[in-house]
């Protein structure tokens, strides 16, 4: 059994809540759909959505996060998302295939089962409408083949598994052939450095990633689609002029700027206060915290695992990240963003937790390892090391983007870290190379341990980092 074009995107995903959603792109067959599913907010309204304003940013492309997201109207409350019947799904793409015109895309909302919405361009009540009075057929795209014996008797709306509808600004038709253009002529360009961009999102905008954006990369991008200028918006931030990028000339000084409280990281690139790990837990999972609510929301999307036992990493007022150290070492991390429709899940992280230290903006971690063809020798102040950065790099070492070396040392270990400045632009990701060098100690090494300090618990470095 096999699943077909765009809707392996779409019961793969409904099948996987709380798994982090991007932007991406989905490539389907001719004459079906592409199905692109991203995170909105959850709503359980009733009243007909607005449409997307064009931009009134004071830029001159409007950045993502200030873009008005909609609010969907969802119907029906039955469903969790890895319990959707193969038929539902094939009447909810085989209808957005049927209205390429005014079909702007789905996305997926917190909700019942992580409910699937349908984007529309026209009035959404008419559509809503006509999907609750379908039934399936035999006639609907398969989107599982061989596909299964079809048994379903009811319409969507006896059904009562949940969906939702929502109107936005610009079709799938208008933001892809954007995004083409975008492709065509803005790749390479010398005054600024595109990244990446996507169309399928829940902002309904041709996002565009550009590597330390100015307000003057805005203009030029402007200008150039002055007739769509409302189409786009910046994914992230505009770049601080004023903050130099790190420099390959610059001392790395991790360790000693982390203090009493250090910023740390859990392998997320999401930082908190080492501090937010003391005391137990802080949210009590009954609390009526808007956060908190949608935290039990999620959960109980995914089975109801781990309902207590919940703490605050981080949060303000445009995101949180908290945590649960149920399984020891190995905590869940459940991202948070607040829109105007309030906190819904960004995404969630599971697995080992090792504590870094955060690096500043700009920077990635780089592993060290010894030579083994110049072994520690504790009568010598010299040290052999191998290191590459540990991120995507095409494989290449990135020593001659490294930072000059942090070492702390004492009278019982030596603790030595190293950053790299991050390559520009998008990055293959095979294993990076090797590369010598050289540490001077102020004195020979003697019985003291070396150390790879980048950890919050120093790590012994040994021939395998």
């Amino acid at each position: 059994m096999r699943f077909v074009g765009p809707l392996v995107l779409l019961a793969l995903v409904v099948a996987s809540c709380g798994s982090e959603v991007g932007e991406r792109e989905v490539g389907g067959n001719a004459g079906v759909v592409d199905l692109v599913t991203e995170t909105s907010p959850a709503s359980t309204s009733s009243t007909t959505s607005l449409l997307v304003p064009v931009s009134s940013s004071p830029l001159p492309i409007q950045l993502c996060g200030d873009v008005d997201i909609p609010t969907p109207t969802i119907v029906g409350t039955v469903g969790q998302a890895s319990e959707r019947p193969f038929e539902l799904d094939g009447v909810l793409v085989t209808y957005a295939s049927e209205h390429p015109g005014t079909f702007a895309g789905s996305r997926i909302a917190a909700g019942p089962g992580n409910t699937l919405v349908l984007a529309f361009t026209d009035e959404p009540g008419p559509h809503l409408e006509a999907i609750l009075a379908r039934r399936p057929s035999e006639d609907d795209i398969a989107i599982i083949l061989p596909r299964p014996p079809m048994t379903a008797d009811w319409t969507v709306g006896e059904s009562g598994y949940a969906f939702g509808v929502v109107q936005v600004e610009f079709s799938e038709v208008e933001l892809k052939a954007l995004q083409s253009d975008v492709v065509e002529r803005l790749f390479g360009r010398s005054e600024f450095q595109l990244s990446g961009t996507g169309s399928g999102n829940l902002y309904n905008r041709v996002t565009l990633d550009i590597i330390r954006p100015t307000e003057a990369d805005l203009e030029l991008i402007a200008a150039e689609f002055s007739d769509r200028v409302g189409m786009f918006c910046l994914s992230g931030e505009l770049w601080d002029e004023s903050q130099e990028p790190p420099s390959i000339d610059a001392p790395f000084t991790v360790m000693a700027d982390a203090g009493s409280d250090p910023l740390v990281d859990c392998r997320t690139g999401r930082p908190f206060l080492l501090s937010a790990l003391d005391g137990p837990p802080d949210i009590d999972a009954d609390s009526d915290d808007p956060l908190v609510v949608a935290l039990m929301d999620e959960r109980i999307d995914n089975k109801a695992i781990r309902l207590n036992g919940w703490r605050t990493l981080t949060r303000d007022d445009k995101s949180a990240v908290l945590a649960n150290f149920e399984v020891p070492n190995r905590p869940l991390l459940q991202f948070f963003e607040y829109t105007d429709a309030g906190w819904s899940s960004d995404g969630s992280s599971a697995g080992e937790c090792r504590l870094s230290y955060a690096l500043p903006e700009g920077l990635g971690r780089v592993g060290i390892r010894l030579d083994p063809e110049q072994p520690l020798d504790p009568t010598s102040a010299t040290v052999h090391l191998l290191v590459n950065q540990v991120d995507c790099a095409g494989g290449a070492s990135g020593i001659e983007r490294m930072q000059r070396a942090e070492v702390i040392e004492t009278d019982d270990v030596v603790r030595v870290a190293i950053g790299v400045v991050s390559p520009e632009g998008d990055q293959t990701c095979p294993s990076n190379e090797l590369a010598p060098i050289t540490i001077e100690l102020s004195a020979p090494l003697g019985d003291r341990e070396l150390l790879d300090g980048i950890w919050v618990e120093p790590t012994p470095v040994g021939p395998s980092g």
